[in-house]
This record gives C-alpha cells, sequence and structure tokens, in this order.
C-alpha cells in the first residue's frame, strides 16, 4: 500500500492544506491518471532540480573566476532572505543558471521508458509497401 499522503478533495489547491489530509489508501480517485501524472509531475520536478543544482554547483569549482564574480553580486543583497524581485534583479546570477541548463540540461540525462506500445490512430488510411491498409501507426 502507499505510503503517500493526499487530500480527500480533488482540487489540487485543496491537496497542499495539510488539516485535510488523509491516506491515499482511504480514497477513490475519479481521474487515477491524473494523480499519476502529478505525481509523476512532483518526481521529475524534483530530479531535474536537484540534476540542474548539482551541475550549477560543479560548474562553479572549475570557473573560480565566475565563482567569485557571482559572489560579489549575491553579496549586494542587503537581506539574508531574498525576494523573486530581489534574484531576479540579479543578472549575472540569471546568466549563470542561463549557461548551467544550456550546457546540462536535465532533462536530457533522464531516460524514460514506455510501459506499453501506443497507437496513433489516422484521418485518412494509408496502404502501406506490403499493400495493407493502416488505419493506425504502432
Amino acid at each position: 500500500m502507499s505510503t503517500w499522503w493526499f487530500s480527500a478533495s480533488s482540487d489540487i489547491s485543496h491537496a497542499l492544506q495539510p488539516q485535510k489530509l488523509v491516506p491515499l489508501s482511504w480514497q477513490v480517485h475519479p481521474f487515477p491518471k491524473t494523480t499519476s501524472l502529478f505525481y509523476r509531475f512532483i518526481e521529475t520536478g524534483h530530479e531535474t532540480t536537484s540534476a540542474a543544482t548539482a551541475w550549477a554547483l560543479f560548474s562553479l569549482t572549475q570557473s573560480p573566476d565566475v565563482q567569485y564574480r557571482l559572489r560579489e553580486e549575491l553579496l549586494q543583497i542587503s537581506t539574508e532572505s531574498p525576494s523573486m524581485e530581489d534574484l531576479n534583479g540579479l543578472p549575472y546570477l540569471d546568466a549563470v543558471v542561463r549557461e548551467t541548463l544550456r550546457l546540462h540540461s536535465p532533462v536530457a540525462t533522464l531516460t524514460k521508458s514506455a510501459t506499453e506500445d501506443d497507437m496513433i490512430p489516422l484521418d485518412k488510411p494509408f496502404i502501406d509497401n506490403k499493400g495493407n491498409t493502416q488505419r493506425a501507426i504502432k
């Protein structure tokens, strides 16, 4: 049985409110595929974020001049808890993040494999090179 906890409500905003959490085993999900995609989205977001962060830190260790310049820019912020507005005002940080994602795209390193074959229906059937009429692409 799953140990994940999820809201009894089907609304995502309610799902994130801790006072409404119940074990998944107690629920009947009207949209099981949507729930599965939600968990996959959360899992994938976690993986890509950690991979991008690891590559950024590694890249900074390989370029001390970039590390020094970024540190100088970050030290110009007057608070220890910067807002998104503060962070968005740091052009060198933005450049470092963009360059890290360009060189080490975490999405390209994740591999997925299909659990079953897909069949794509066609609007217009066609005749293949063996003379068979095909109504879908497998």
